[in-house]
């Protein structure tokens, strides 16, 4: 049985120990002697002052902002030429780099993998059961769609077919997720998507700022977007790079 094809309409610390500032050191060499050795150990402060950095930076999460001009013409071009908004939902290009690589279609390692994930997930027919509901409750929500089998490669600028694979997670309700493998490729001197896509600081929002906005109000309400990312479609012209067998 022939795996189906689709594409994709998604836009898809340790501490160190503290030193003692003044210690005590006894000379047990002479147990007759009643003389004291007396330690004093001058510390720096570099370290509390290198954690109250890092408690001011925690609004950054973790990332430091890239300063790189070349990068940040490319965001600022990519977000007033890439996105739009059309019938109340976004969608948007992938960031292709200017000068990238060609990209092969991986459509033998895919259809490979798609096969050997079903044939091992057979083991445990509910966590194959809960594998395809995710897939078609996707293709119910528009998320992804099916490649016609009447549909004519020759006529496509760009196919790449992604492998997948499942994840178990410690849950009840969704035991088990789908991983997208966009750095796969089918030989090291060939590119993988990743390899082909701009990797450029993420703009966000400052939390500090998003923490006194929520303190100005009497009342405060926290809301969640179910499948956040999923709900921003992805540009018809790059559907065909993000195929993937099921």
């Amino acid at each position: 049985m022939e795996p189906d094809r689709l594409h994709t309409t998604a836009f898809f610390t340790g501490t160190q120990p503290r030193s003692h500032n003044k210690g005590k050191l006894t000379d047990t060499r002479k147990k007759h002697s009643r003389s004291t050795v007396l330690l004093n150990i001058i510390s720096s402060h570099q370290l509390e002052e290198t954690e109250i950095e890092k408690f001011w930076t925690l609004e950054s999460i973790g990332i430091n902002t890239c300063e790189n001009k070349e990068n940040t013409n490319y965001l600022q071009t990519y977000q007033n030429t890439a996105i739009d908004y059309e019938n109340g939902k976004y969608t948007a290009k992938l960031p292709w780099k200017l000068d990238h690589p060609d990209l092969p279609s991986n459509m033998a390692i895919a259809k490979g993998r798609t096969e050997n994930i079903i044939r091992r997930l057979n083991r445990e027919p509910h966590l194959l059961q809960k594998y395809s509901e995710i897939i078609n409750d996707q293709e119910k929500r528009g998320f992804i769609e099916r490649v016609p089998d009447t549909e004519d490669d020759n006529n496509k600028h760009m196919i790449h077919y992604i492998p997948h694979h499942p994840v178990k997670k410690d849950s009840e309700t969704t035991p088990i997720r789908i991983v997208y493998d966009c750095s796969c490729k089918p030989q090291q001197d060939l590119a993988s998507l990743n390899d082909c896509l701009m990797s450029t600081p993420p703009n966000l929002n400052d939390l500090t700022k998003i923490l006194m906005r929520f303190r100005i109000g009497k009342y405060g309400i926290s809301t969640d977007i179910e499948k956040a990312f999923l709900q921003i479609g992805l540009d018809k012209k790059d559907r065909d790079a993000t195929r993937f067998f099921c």
